[in-house]
């Protein structure tokens, strides 16, 4: 029960972390220069509705296991949502929506081809999305980073690690071949902010 208890208040705390790193890296006011900005905006109801499950989850429900999978969703869209609006460079703002683009295509055709699967038919067929990622891999675009590199290039490696730690506990972090890529984009990705 103990064990419960601590799990639960350390869910709690890395929610309030999340939503402070979101107040922390969000742009003054609710003006928008373009769809970066937009999606970081839609961010925050998504990260305050998510704040409120995890508190419920944990708190009235006492699932600590639960919230902690909703915390780890909420790192994930924060992150991306932070990365897609730093960028003060009109340039690095159109490539990052772009990867976005990308990975939410990739996505979509994913879906769409499971749809085909079970025979039913997709809204946009597989090879409409074809054409649009093929379009965005000729302008080099190669999607979203991990959110572990996200999360180092903006100085947020430690409230990752806190979030992801049961995840990284079996890996060395200076001997895997993932994890010196990682660190290289990592300095990358920082070094771009």
């Amino acid at each position: 029960m103990d064990d419960d208890l601590a799990r639960l208040s350390e869910a709690m705390a890395m929610a309030d972390g999340i939503l402070e790193l979101v107040a922390q890296k969000a742009p003054a006011g609710v003006t928008s220069r373009d769809r970066n900005d937009q999606f970081l905006v839609l961010a925050f109801g998504r990260a305050f509705r998510c704040f409120r499950s995890i508190r419920d989850v944990a708190c009235v429900h006492a699932e600590a296991d639960d919230a902690a999978v909703l915390t780890r969703a909420l790192m994930a869209m924060t992150l991306r949502a932070v990365w897609l609006a730093v960028p003060e460079d009109p340039d690095e703002r159109l490539r990052r929506a772009r990867a976005l683009e990308l990975d939410s295509i990739r996505q979509l055709r994913t879906q769409a081809r499971s749809l085909e699967r079970l025979s039913l038919e997709p809204e946009i067929p597989p090879t409409v999305l074809d054409e649009r990622i093929a379009e965005l891999e000729r302008l080099g675009e190669a999607g979203i980073p991990p959110d572990e590199v996200i999360a180092c290039g903006l100085g947020d490696e430690a409230i990752y690690a806190r979030i992801y730690r049961t995840h990284r506990t079996q890996r060395t972090t200076h001997s895997s071949p993932r994890s010196k890529v990682s660190m290289q984009a990592a300095s990358k990705e920082r070094s771009s902010l």
